[in-house]
């Protein structure tokens, strides 16, 4: 994919070839951009949108903006392979979504008032969710435990390869010319007065008036070299790999408690980063199961522990029992782009023209990454005004 080019300049700098960086190139490029460049510092989708479940939930959002981008997004997934040329000749790719639906699952009272409440939320913005008794639920997921008291289903979550996906963007964006390369690492952001203008690399200069940083979990790094503090913190999820079982999920299944994970503290009382989480997980194409997730804050650490591991396996399995069955053959853990309130930043530099932010999707990233891209080109070419993007705006920390 490395496409080292003698060029010096470019229209656009896109910083971070993951799934939201490779979206930005390719709508750039759709939208008409002639010189799009993208910088990564190691391989393509090598770092977060490798290491995360790969799910298009629409019943996990919270309804308000996120809720509406996610929708959007997926609208755009629909007809994504398609557009991308990875389901017609030449077949360059198979994005991999499954539209199997998902369910999300009460084991106590209080889950299930949390759970219908979000059902009766959520049809209010008009998603297709239904809050199912035992035996119910259990003709959309058959295998799930007698434990379980009801829970949600959604015929619109989805599953797909972020690895599709983002070799998918990458080679749409790099038939309509954008150069994409990789091992190169961005060393500095050279500025003119209030302007940017050019990109220092550990290859050389690239002359540019246009930079997105789309560098996920290194965004804030990349976001200093213009004396911008940005609010993300990589915020880890353990992940586990089974070998590959007979058919037992059907969609993507979690537990309540992963949602309620989010609104818990991320500390324990002694100030130690707290081991959050719940079970989300789905049954790959090849039949692995592919299950998390913790939710910790331990900075850049990548290390997968046995209290993790273990505290993934348990929660899995209380789900749908007979996983527990299975061997596991890799464990892994993500880091996620994580902004205090949840929500993405996709906004510009306050000072200075030509620096844009596409960053802090932290598990959504997968989700949003079409309609992020869509949204930064629609910015760049004008078909989208800033004042649309404000509740993504970095202002809205500044003002509490």
């Amino acid at each position: 994919m490395c496409a080292l080019g003698s060029n010096t300049s470019a229209d656009v700098v896109v910083i971070g070839g993951g799934i939201v960086g490779t979206s930005v190139a390719y709508h750039m490029a759709k939208a008409g951009l002639k010189k799009v460049v993208v910088l990564e510092r190691g391989a393509l989708c090598s770092g977060t949108s490798s290491h995360c479940a790969a799910t298009l939930q629409i019943q996990t959002k919270t309804p308000g903006p996120k809720l509406a981008l996610a929708q959007e997004s997926l609208a755009l997934y629909a007809g994504l392979g398609e557009e991308l040329g990875c389901v017609l000749p030449p077949r360059d790719c198979d994005l991999e979504i499954q539209k199997e639906g998902g369910i999300i699952v009460a084991f106590t009272e209080e889950e299930e008032r949390f759970l219908k409440h979000k059902a009766d939320d959520l049809r209010g913005q008009g998603v297709n969710i239904a809050y199912l008794a035992p035996d119910d639920l259990r003709a959309v997921q058959p295998n799930i435990s007698p434990n379980v008291l009801g829970g949600l289903w959604c015929p619109d979550d989805w599953i797909t390869n972020p690895f599709r996906v983002t070799y998918g963007f990458a080679r749409a964006a790099q038939r309509l010319g954008v150069e994409v390369r990789e091992g190169t690492e961005v060393r500095g952001i050279r500025t003119d007065g209030r302007k940017v203008v050019g990109v220092e690399t550990g290859t050389g200069a690239l002359a540019t008036g246009l930079v997105v940083n789309a560098a996920g979990v290194w965004s804030p790094e990349v976001a200093q070299m213009v004396g911008l503090s940005l609010p993300v913190a990589p915020r880890r999820g353990q992940m586990v790999v089974t070998e590959p079982m007979h058919k037992l999920v059907r969609g993507v299944a979690l537990a309540a408690s992963y949602l309620l994970s989010k609104k818990m503290p991320s500390t324990d009382d002694g100030g130690a980063a707290a081991l959050l989480g719940g079970a989300v997980f789905f049954q790959s194409l090849s039949g692995n199961i592919i299950a998390g997730s913790t939710r910790e804050f331990v900075g850049m650490n990548w290390n997968t522990t046995l209290a993790g591991i273990r505290e993934v396996v348990r929660q899995v399995s209380a789900v749908i029992p007979a996983v527990a069955q299975a061997n596991v053959i890799r464990t892994f853990a993500g880091l996620r782009p994580a902004a205090p309130d949840g929500l993405p930043i996709i906004d510009r530099h306050p000072d200075l023209d030509g620096f844009i932010l596409a960053t802090g999707h932290e598990g959504d990233g997968v989700s949003l990454a079409p309609i992020t891209g869509h949204k930064v080109a629609g910015i760049v070419t004008g078909r989208i005004l800033w004042e649309d993007l404000a509740p993504f705006s970095l202002s809205r920390f500044a003002e509490g």
